[in-house]
């Protein structure tokens, strides 16, 4: 007898210290979202893009991989800039200096074209939507190579 009451005295109060725990999700303290991308100019694009959007962010290794990470609160905001670093016919390109990128960029910008820059290990690369040709194009004319 005694051996079934403890038994049920050991259930009750199991029962009561459950019952006294609140449990509550709380989504901040979910899993992040993360992100990575296979080539250092495109991860940085990435982050660029959410550091000038106010999205804070952080950076997780796995695998020897960089992965972005940011709070699933923030989801819907990433959605938005998904589509400007993973466009259609998305192009880089690095020029031997920064004054003939920077050109570039504005070269781009006059043609109504979508670019950005970024620095990867110190070097400076542009990036654009479109015709991969447009660099070269670009440069043959900075070089008096091609007539405008």
């Amino acid at each position: 007898m005694k051996r079934g009451w403890n038994n049920f005295l050991a259930a009750g109060l199991l029962a009561l210290a459950l019952a006294a725990c609140k449990v509550e999700y709380d989504p901040s303290k979910a899993s992040p979202s993360a992100r990575h991308y296979s080539d250092a100019v495109t991860q940085q694009q990435f982050k660029n893009a959410l550091e000038k959007a106010g999205i804070p962010y952080g950076v997780d290794y796995s695998d020897g991989r960089e992965f972005v990470t940011w709070s699933k609160e923030h989801d819907p905001a990433v959605e938005k800039l998904l589509p400007l670093i993973d466009g259609p016919r998305r192009n880089y390109v690095s020029f031997p200096d920064d004054a003939l990128n920077n050109a570039f960029l504005d070269w781009l910008t006059k043609k109504g074209i979508p670019s950005d820059s970024v620095v990867v290990d110190g070097k400076q690369y542009v990036i654009w939507q479109g015709e991969g040709t447009l660099a070269r194009e670009f440069f043959e004319l900075s070089k008096g190579i091609r007539k405008p």
